[in-house]
């Protein structure tokens, strides 16, 4: 459903927007704007239609396209990379055959009312601090952030965990009309520019609130045009954009040989939109492969969820469910959680510890064998008699109310099949630096857990601490050995 066509029932409460710097940082783009006029008549779906194509060619994942009045009938903001630029160029050039074209390098956002520090969307932004930039964040947790139509309590959380590190912000569109004025400088001179950027932010963080949601972009002086002042005025105030927006502008320019162009924005909404962080690929873990080899620091196997299966494999008794058993289950998520992440299989029985039973390893003989386990699937009569749904459900419930953070998406769960036998295959994400888990064993008591080599142990006060500590300080030295490797000096 494209923006246009969504209703009031259906819209999200707000748009997510990523911060440039994470932009810049995390996927290697910076911020653009490209002019594009129509060669005859502009026909907005066909331009909508083939500028999601272009964008879906060249894997551009962030943009938002505004509608003109004037020179240009479409503004389009978007992040590209150096090579992008060009190639997106050539790309519109071949789908639209447009009459014209210009692209605004933006290599400075001097003021942006979305990141705005005053609590009126004036003055200097908001902006990561390095140590932020450098973190890793959970691919499971901007995954969705990225889901623009998921307006879950959990999202909402994430959103405000985010906002706090000032990596992004949730914008509720606005009333009024968007205004855009490129402001072109004949001198090079670099001192004469610095002048005319700190003359903007002055009258942007001074102005009143006649007009609102203020920007400024800066390019650089090799540009045609250095500066994009954008802004929203109320719809009955169109006939002052002259004095409140282009003679001011005009003043602070003074004596310099300079030109302005307006540009009204006609669309209500943006004609086509998207806000995306780039995820990389990740190829989902060789089962076979793993449990090849017995478990490891970041691997576990387990029997079943909910039922105990010791006395059913040694004397064929029936499988009972108890929430309690389930901890055993949700304290090996915590301690992988806890240790960087890692896989968990449930659905496996280790054969060695069945070993000094003999009808126990004739009872496991009719199952396959992989590695070291033998491969009996879901037992849980949940899953038995209900399927996988109720069966994920109740596992989410646990999640839910056994740990301390809920996970939320750090924590995936996947119906899979081994040797011809359902399993279970849970995805524990690498979450947050910041973040510690722990298990509620009961209502006054939480509990960390953490990979201890190959085994999940409980640790308390300064062992917990030394053992965050230690996981915290593996992850950063395996992402400098990743950065090393991929610096091709």
């Amino acid at each position: 459903m494209s923006d246009e066509e969504q209703t009031d029932e259906h819209r999200p409460l707000g748009r997510i927007y990523y911060h440039q710097d994470a932009h810049a940082r995390w996927a290697g783009r910076h911020l653009h704007f490209w002019f594009l006029s129509a060669r005859s008549v502009y026909e907005r779906h066909t331009f909508r239609h083939e500028l999601k194509e272009v964008a879906e060619e060249l894997g551009i994942t962030s943009y938002a396209t505004y509608e003109l009045i004037g020179t240009y009938d479409l503004m389009i903001r978007m992040y590209l990379n150096a090579a992008e630029s060009g190639r997106f160029r050539k790309a519109v050039k071949e789908h639209l055959e447009p009459a014209q074209q210009n692209s605004f390098r933006v290599e400075e956002v001097a003021r942006h009312w979305v990141w705005a520090e005053d609590p009126e969307d004036r003055g200097a932004i908001y902006r990561p601090i390095e140590e932020v930039l450098c973190a890793r964040y959970p691919r499971s947790e901007v995954a969705l952030l990225n889901d623009q139509e998921n307006n879950s309590e959990e999202r909402r959380r994430l959103i405000e965990a985010y906002e706090d590190l000032h990596l992004v912000r949730e914008v509720v569109p606005s009333d009024g009309i968007k205004i855009a004025i490129a402001v072109g400088i004949d001198s090079r001179d670099e001192r004469e520019l610095a002048t005319v950027r700190e003359r903007l932010c002055g009258w942007i963080d001074h102005s009143d609130r006649s007009h609102y949601e203020r920007s400024l972009y800066v390019a650089d002086s090799d540009q045609k045009q250095q500066f994009l002042v954008m802004c929203r005025i109320p719809h009955g105030d169109f006939r002052h954009i002259r004095d409140w927006l282009i003679e001011p502008i005009g003043q602070i320019v003074g004596a310099l040989t300079a030109h302005t162009v307006t540009y009204p924005v006609v669309s209500t909404d943006f004609v086509c939109f998207q806000e995306r962080m780039e995820l990389t690929t990740e190829e989902r873990p060789d089962l076979t492969k793993l449990m090849q080899g017995h478990e490891q620091w970041q691997f576990e196997v387990k029997g079943s969820l909910l039922a105990p299966l010791d006395r059913w494999v040694k004397e064929g008794e029936p499988l009972e469910e108890r929430n309690s058993y389930a901890l055993k289950v949700i304290s090996e998520v915590v301690g992988l959680l806890n240790s960087g992440g890692g896989v968990l299989v449930i659905g496996a029985l280790e054969t060695q510890s069945y070993e000094k039973s003999e009808r126990a390893m004739a009872y496991l003989g009719q199952f396959p064998e992989v590695g070291p386990y033998r491969v009996i699937g879901l037992q849980d009569p949940t899953y038995r008699d209900l399927g996988w749904d109720k069966w994920h459900l109740r596992l989410k419930e646990l999640l839910e109310s056994r740990i301390g953070e809920p996970p939320g998406v750090l924590v995936q769960a996947r119906e899979g099949e081994l040797e011809g036998q359902p399993v279970a295959i849970l995805t524990v994400d690498e979450p947050r630096e910041s973040q510690m888990f722990y298990l509620r064993e009961a209502r006054d008591r939480v509990v960390y857990y953490g990979r201890v080599g190959t085994a999940c142990e409980a640790l308390y006060g300064p062992d917990a601490q030394r053992h965050h500590q230690a996981v915290l300080q593996h992850r950063r030295n395996q992402r400098r050995q990743r950065h090393r490797g991929a610096d091709p000096s």
